[in-house]
């Protein structure tokens, strides 16, 4: 295989599982950036929006968006952090947490399963491997977007 029908491996693989997720999302009733968000409150709850935009590179209309209809939902609370104007705190409800655990914690001992079922030197091969590939697209599409290259 040449380096262009590896990178349209690579991918097509990205997109299937971008597709999986999404189905996921759809079978839980929930949004693919509800997911994201409730992923990430699942992790480590409570944070901010900040924290999820930053952290789990999530644009803040997206965030915004799925934090309003979680909120809807009755998953989630947003109370202002002390000392700041509009940054907020964001928690699960009780009904968040019930919900979390059918769902999101079944989505990760799934993943954790998948994970688990390469050897440990395949585990950091991997990280290492897309870690590696996603510093060198960054830097190239930096450059790109700011005109460097």
């Amino acid at each position: 295989m040449n380096i262009r029908e590896q990178l349209s491996e690579l991918n097509k693989m990205s997109k299937r599982s971008v597709a999986l997720y999404h189905k996921f999302a759809n079978s839980i009733g929930i949004s693919d950036s509800s997911l994201g968000v409730l992923y990430a409150l699942a992790e480590g709850a409570p944070c901010s929006q900040y924290d999820l935009c930053n952290k789990w590179a999530i644009p803040k209309q997206t965030v915004n968006t799925a934090l309003a209809s979680l909120q809807n939902k009755g998953f989630i609370t947003l109370s202002t952090i002390s000392g700041t104007r509009k940054k907020k705190s964001i928690s699960l409800t009780a009904a968040g947490k019930e919900f979390a655990a059918k769902t999101i914690n079944v989505l990760l001992d799934t993943e954790l399963a998948a994970l688990a079922s390469l050897t440990p030197e395949e585990r950091e091969l991997y990280i290492s491997l897309n870690k590696k590939y996603n510093e060198h697209l960054t830097e190239q599409l930096q450059n790109i977007i700011m005109g460097t290259s």
